[in-house]
């Protein structure tokens, strides 16, 4: 109703109560450096399009979603991104490999006996000594936890959705991430406590 530039602008900024985009590319970014990125579940576009800013010009991004329009928001100075409306399994079977896998705010959306499948799908994407970042807002008992839950379930409409304790996450990770037993990468996007950044890199 608001038409594509109001809309972006509206969604940015009610975004915005929940985490700060523009903080989370740069933490993304300051990993290391990639020259090809793939974000798995990149919704409109809107983190993308921050990352891309923060990574060299020459720096090559897919973005896939299995809903429709992927990307349909993605306003990145670096137009060296694609968008495909696809599964993360399909990517893997065509056989591409990344420098830089992101999965930001997916895995709460996903039913919980799904996951471990899910996220060994996007650590086959990785390339040698590929880096993977799970963003996920984590389940507190604090006032903010309860308004995301709000946004999820009632305004997006996901009766389904589970969030992890921050604990569970990293379990989960390390089960598939590091098996060899070395610690994750953990840190926090503001503005909220619930928001938790985790990488590890292949090999």
């Amino acid at each position: 109703m608001l038409g594509p530039r109001l809309e972006r602008a509206a969604a940015d900024r009610y975004r915005r109560l929940f985490v700060d985009l523009d903080s989370l590319a740069s933490t993304i970014a300051g990993l290391g450096s990639f020259d090809t990125v793939i974000e798995v579940g990149c919704g409109e576009g809107a983190l993308l399009s921050r990352l891309m800013d923060e990574l060299a010009s020459d720096a090559s991004g897919l973005g896939i979603d299995i809903a429709a329009n992927p990307g349909n928001g993605y306003t990145g100075r670096n137009q060296n991104v694609v968008f495909r409306q696809t599964a993360v399994a399909d990517v893997v079977a065509d056989g591409e490999r990344f420098d830089l896998v992101v999965v930001s705010d997916v895995l709460h959306h996903i039913p919980p006996a799904d996951r471990v499948g899910f996220l060994e799908s996007c650590r086959d994407l990785l390339a040698p000594n590929g880096t993977i970042v799970v963003k996920e807002w984590v389940r507190r008992r604090n006032i903010a936890h309860l308004a995301a839950y709000g946004s999820d379930r009632y305004v997006s409409g996901d009766k389904g959705v589970q969030f992890y304790t921050e604990d569970e996450l990293k379990a989960v990770l390390t089960d598939v991430f590091r098996a060899d037993g070395a610690p994750l990468f953990v840190s926090h996007s503001r503005p909220h406590w619930n928001n938790v950044v985790m990488a590890t890199r292949n090999g």
